[in-house]
């Protein structure tokens, strides 16, 4: 019908636009943005925050910043909606202070915009900056909704701030939104990241009208607090008494809880259950059922639906690296990265810990002084997580020289950290080097911890023998 009218309109190609990505066809969205150009079709500022919006939506850094420059050129950086586009699209792609550029920039702001930075925050993990935020929206006399009160309580379950949750939940109170459903399950789950259980389900009983998302709540904080056998039976009361079906979320929560349970069947049966309802494919239900499999010991199994993904990120392939590890197929491991390494995604701390583990196991430590120097030029490296998997691959290695210099050179040393250079020492028969260093443990405040007597006991019986 498009292609018969009269295309000279640009409401027209808006409309069209806007359809696509209303629809989730962001991709195609974003051709007939690049389309309505080459016809000569002047886009205005109705059109921006529908392209920006699909940019997003296909997670198109490159594109979206395209189109941000083409907005500078028409001066539309000033328009209010496209701005707040903006903050958007750039948090989900991971470029937040990009998104507080932006948010700096703005003559004028409003609600949407103080909310897209305080949501922007928890999006990229950085709960501390999104209550600064926060805290500083309400300075200014704004009037916040349940979206303000839903993403501020998501910062303090990014950073366990229990104290601030229970000041907002003041805040809702006050306001009189205590029984939106999304609040609610935000508490919940605030409670559950913060380990009061108890709490949580104190509140979750005084909520008279459950849904699918408070349920979900309730089952992921059981889950989180290795309460899994009580996860299973909030899912039977769930929809026994309340007859709530559950979702593509409920099985993604219920996941983590079978190899919890060493329960394979529970996983195979949700994995069932999925491709029944037809909420396969689906990115995160994909991976979680990749993550079980691989925590259960079925690495085929966790290979097959690996293989049979539509769609995978960077969470996805270290699941599937980490389930190869698990299961001690360490080169299947080191092939999948070599794999990873020609997809757009850019691997992170969690991946490079497990192929440096799948080098160590293996002895191929030219290969991991390689993954060294890509961690390097990455700038992750003084991350005390990937330090000490560094650690370990120089002394599984032979090369305590380079274990011991990394070890050294560490910003922040934990248990884990001093158990690895101690053990490292002690498998090699250095005893006195071995107990210098848990003397050295000893004086910088560290709790030695059943890890640690291992090794020391490792290094007695090394020594009598």
């Amino acid at each position: 019908m498009f292609d018969t009218m009269n295309k000279s309109s640009t409401f027209l190609w808006n409309v069209m636009i806007r359809g696509l990505v209303d629809s989730g066809l962001f991709a195609e969205a974003i051709e007939f943005y690049c389309r309505m150009q080459t016809e000569g079709i002047k886009a205005d500022n109705f059109t921006f925050p529908f392209v920006i919006k699909a940019c997003a939506g296909v997670f198109g850094l490159k594109e979206g910043q395209k189109v941000h420059s083409t907005i500078i050129k028409l001066g539309f950086d000033v328009d209010i909606y496209i701005c707040n586009a903006l903050i958007v699209f750039y948090a989900k792609v991971g470029c937040i202070e990009d998104s507080e550029k932006v948010f700096e920039c703005m003559p004028v702001r409003d609600l949407v915009s103080w909310n897209s930075m305080i949501s922007g925050y928890v999006s990229v993990g950085d709960g501390w900056s999104s209550l600064i935020v926060f805290r500083e929206m309400q300075k200014f006399g704004l009037k916040l909704d349940k979206f303000s009160y839903i993403s501020a309580l998501g910062a303090c379950a990014l950073d366990l701030c229990m104290l601030s949750g229970k000041e907002i939940l003041c805040q809702v109170l006050r306001n009189g939104l205590e029984l939106d459903s999304m609040i609610q399950s935000s508490l919940i789950d605030l409670f559950g990241k913060c380990g009061e259980v108890d709490y949580c389900e104190r509140f979750f009983n005084r909520i008279s009208q459950k849904n699918v998302v408070v349920w979900n709540a309730m089952i992921g904080s059981y889950v989180l607090n290795d309460e899994s056998l009580k996860s299973f039976a909030c899912l039977e009361k769930m929809q026994g008494d309340d007859n709530v079906r559950p979702d593509a979320i409920t099985l993604i929560n219920l996941l983590p809880a079978c190899p919890n349970l060493g329960a394979f069947s529970h996983g195979k049966a949700i994995h069932g259950h999925a491709i029944r309802n037809r909420y396969l494919p689906h990115l995160i239900l994909d991976t979680a059922l990749v993550d079980m499999y691989g925590k259960c010991g079925r690495v085929a199994l966790a290979k097959c639906v690996f293989f049979h993904m539509k769609e995978r990120n960077l969470i996805s392939w270290n699941a599937m690296i980490a389930a190869y590890m698990r299961n001690s197929k360490n080169r299947e491991a080191i092939e999948t990265f070599r794999c990873l390494q020609h997809e757009p995604c850019e691997p992170d701390e969690m991946t490079f810990t497990s192929v440096l583990a799948a080098y160590s196991e293996i002895a191929l430590p030219k290969e991991g002084k390689q993954i060294h120097c890509h961690i390097y030029k990455l700038g992750i490296s003084s991350g005390t997580f990937i330090s000490n998997a560094m650690v370990h691959m120089y002394a599984k290695c032979g090369d305590l020289e380079a274990a011991r210099n990394f070890f050294d050179h560490m910003l922040f040393k934990d248990i884990i950290s001093w158990n690895t250079i101690i053990m490292a020492y002690a498998v090699h028969g250095f005893g006195a080097y071995c107990f210098r260093l848990f003397s050295d443990m000893m004086n910088d405040g560290m709790e030695p911890n059943g890890s640690t007597f291992v090794s020391v006991c490792q290094l007695v019986a090394l020594l009598a023998s």
